[in-house]
Formats: structure tokens, sequence, C-alpha cells
């Protein structure tokens, strides 16, 4: 394989979402050498988060359930403008 091209710096995720939709990663990224990761080795150790109780508006707890439901990153993405204030 031919060396990879060298990644452009981004200044915003906007920005490097376009770069991507219009590249293809494989002439930046030496597929050959990737390893698989596991999803416990993505996500933080129980060291570093802390499950917690809480009582929610039934229309809070389903506007979370449905931004869960699309994916951990999604759900980490979400605005104060799609979960709204939380004042019921």
């Amino acid at each position: 394989m031919r060396k990879p091209k060298k990644l452009p710096e981004f200044k915003t995720e906007a920005e490097e979402r376009a770069f991507w939709e219009s590249h293809d990663s494989s002439d930046y990224v030496d597929w050959s050498q990737a390893k698989q990761v596991t999803k416990a080795s993505i996500f933080p150790s129980n060291q570093s988060t802390r499950a917690i109780d809480a009582s929610l508006f039934k229309p809070t707890a389903q506007r979370l359930k449905a931004i869960s439901d699309q994916g951990y990153d999604r759900l980490t993405e979400a605005t104060d403008e799609q979960l709204g204030d939380f004042k019921e």
C-alpha cells in the first residue's frame, strides 16, 4: 500500500463531516493496520462514571428514551434544544 495522505486539521466538526462526505478514508488510513475494538475499550471504566437515579416528567423521559434509542453518540450530542429545558 502507498503511504497514506496526511489528514488536514479541521476547525469544526461540520468541516470534518463535509470533508469525509467527499473523500475516501482509505486514502488517509492504512486499514490493513487496523485493530478490532471492543465496546469495553471505547467506553470509560466504571471508575469515571456514576449511576444516578432521577425522577423525570414523563414527556422528558420519553424524549430522552427516543434520543438514546438512536445510539450513544446521538445521546451525547443531544442539545438543550432537543431535550427541552426540563421545565415541564
